[in-house]
């Protein structure tokens, strides 16, 4: 009887086996080293974070496939639009946040989504084009498209309660290698033209952190008095 060759060499397929244990051992050593640069105050934690992203093996979403979320009620999109014509001061946590993500920007990537990007100074900060996506802006409220960066800086907690699960489920459609999140755990000090507080999700640090990480793989959660921040990325 005649054996059938096989598909591969004995020893190209010990080569490849080789080269698989020898990927993995170097980055095994490289978040080694990065706990290391961590602890001896190297890098910042944003910083080895986004490393991790960076040698995080396969990349997220790469097309806007699949039908589109209801991440807003028309009525409260509505009210979103009404805030931003009456109040110079709404959406502009952008500012805050410039030296963070133009950090992340150099060591993973800088096409970057504003993913609520309300009076766009996450861009002016940064000094060079981004997507900018803000349902509350009819100039910006077109669906987006994937990004390798995105950025969501105290949106969450403004979203409505029953469509929270879709706003994720389309952060993580858009996200393609991280993802840069910040949510206020603390009412708001401005209220919406309907009389509600402005911020309509306000919960503690553990249970955004246990909804984000559903749909996100959590490298970096850190907390403050009024505010968590996560830096994440896409499940396989």
């Amino acid at each position: 009887m005649t054996v059938p060759p096989p598909t591969a060499s004995f020893g190209a397929r010990l080569r490849r086996a080789r080269e698989r244990g020898l990927r993995r051992t170097t980055a095994s050593l490289l978040r080694a080293r990065l706990d290391l640069w961590l602890w001896r105050g190297r890098l910042t934690p944003i910083a080895v974070a986004a490393i991790r992203a960076r040698l995080a093996t396969g990349p997220g979403p790469k097309s806007s496939e699949g039908p589109p979320l209801t991440v807003i009620t028309a009525e409260y999109k509505a009210l979103n639009q009404q805030m931003h014509r009456a109040r110079e001061a709404y959406g502009v946590q952008g500012k805050y946040h410039i030296g963070q993500v133009r950090l992340i920007a150099k060591i993973v990537s800088d096409d970057i989504l504003d993913y609520g990007c309300g009076k766009r100074l996450l861009e002016a900060g940064l000094g060079f084009p981004i997507h900018n996506y803000d349902p509350g802006l009819p100039e910006f409220d077109q669906r987006p498209e994937p990004a390798d960066v995105v950025v969501c800086l105290d949106v969450l907690e403004h979203i409505e309660p029953d469509r929270l699960d879709d706003v994720l489920a389309d952060l993580a459609r858009v996200t393609r290698r991280v993802g840069y999140f910040t949510v206020s755990t603390v009412p708001a000090t401005k209220s919406l033209p309907d009389g509600r507080n402005a911020h309509l999700i306000v919960q503690p640090k553990e249970w955004w952190r246990s909804r984000v990480e559903r749909t996100f793989r959590i490298l970096l959660a850190t907390a403050s008095d009024d505010h968590v921040t996560f830096v994440v990325r896409p499940r396989a």
